[in-house]
């Protein structure tokens, strides 16, 4: 006895679904790599902002003395070598110094701009910069790469 209202698809039905999938995953997989490239930028991002933050409190517990960067790494989580653990992202250079004024509270930075600079696989052409110049409005400015450190444009 033949069924009626049989209870699989036809061809012409899954061919349908097979189309309207392969529009979607065109249009998300340009989206999604969109948002995890700014993802791993915000992961250097952050790390600069915790690193700038960790130098300013140092600079400000010697006020008038320089400090170098590379003081700042176990405060900031990081290794003596300026790498995140495991082993990401380096901050440099370590021989930069931060001075703050004691009583004006105006800040040096000699031998910078403190760089963030990918070294995982992943993030190996990503890199953050930390430009400062205290009489600039802002005094602070973060420029991003993603051709290895060529050309930085602000981020």
């Amino acid at each position: 006895m033949p069924i009626v209202g049989g209870r699989g698809f036809t061809l012409v039905e899954l061919l349908v679904v097979a189309l309207i999938v392969e529009i979607l995953a065109a249009i998300a997989f340009p989206l999604y790599l969109g948002y995890t490239g700014e993802a791993k930028f915000t992961e250097g991002k952050a790390l600069v902002n915790s690193v700038w933050t960790a130098w300013r409190a140092l600079a400000q517990e010697t006020c008038g003395v320089e400090r170098p960067l590379n003081l700042t790494y176990t405060r900031a989580s990081l290794a003596t070598t300026g790498d995140t653990v495991p082993p990401r992202w380096n901050v440099s250079p370590p021989g930069a110094t931060l001075r703050i004024a004691c009583g004006s509270g105006a800040f040096a930075l000699t031998g910078g701009p403190v760089a963030v600079t990918g070294t995982a696989v992943d993030v190996s052409t990503l890199a953050v910069r930390l430009d400062c110049v205290s009489t600039a409005s802002p005094p602070t400015v973060l420029t991003c790469t993603v051709d290895g450190g060529v050309n930085f444009v602000p981020c």
